[in-house]
């Protein structure tokens, strides 16, 4: 793999309610939403894998290819969404009815070692979200699956 790859998103998933309310309450369109008994499609081959039991509300950071490690990503994604601490305040209401995640994955060093800096930490605390993360060793070749 040449360059380190990042990819970051805020996540906001309902058992119940609709993805559309989220927009309304946090003052942010999503990338994707998808709504309680939508059909779940594979992206790739449009294969249908059933309906999907919960609503989900995803808003990305523009596709990282580059950077100085995995990170890229996710600190445009904290730089992308304004204030954080009125954003995490939004976040706090809705989560009775929805769960909210900062998903992300990025390749660190072959050592596996990465650093994520303090300030990109506090960011992530406003926003009072579960974060799940991936990491991919950054010799990966061509051969090697990444996620799509």
């Amino acid at each position: 793999m040449e360059a380190p790859f990042s990819a970051a998103t805020l996540a906001v998933y309902s058992d119940t309610h609709p993805a559309a309310a989220v927009s309304a309450v946090l003052g942010l369109e999503p990338e994707r939403m998808f709504e309680i008994g939508d059909e779940n499609r594979s992206p790739k081959t449009g294969r249908l894998y059933g309906f999907r039991k919960h609503s989900a509300w995803l808003y990305s950071s523009a596709d990282a290819h580059g950077g100085a490690d995995g990170f890229t990503a996710l600190r445009e994604l904290l730089a992308n969404l304004g204030d954080l601490a009125a954003l995490g305040a939004a976040l706090a209401t809705l989560r009775p009815q929805y769960r909210t995640v900062i998903r992300w994955s990025g390749t660190v060093s072959a050592q596996g070692n990465f650093e994520l800096e303090a300030s990109v930490i506090a960011d992530l605390a406003q926003l009072g979200c579960d974060l799940y993360g991936t990491a991919y060793h950054e010799d990966l070749d061509e051969t090697d699956s990444l996620p799509s």
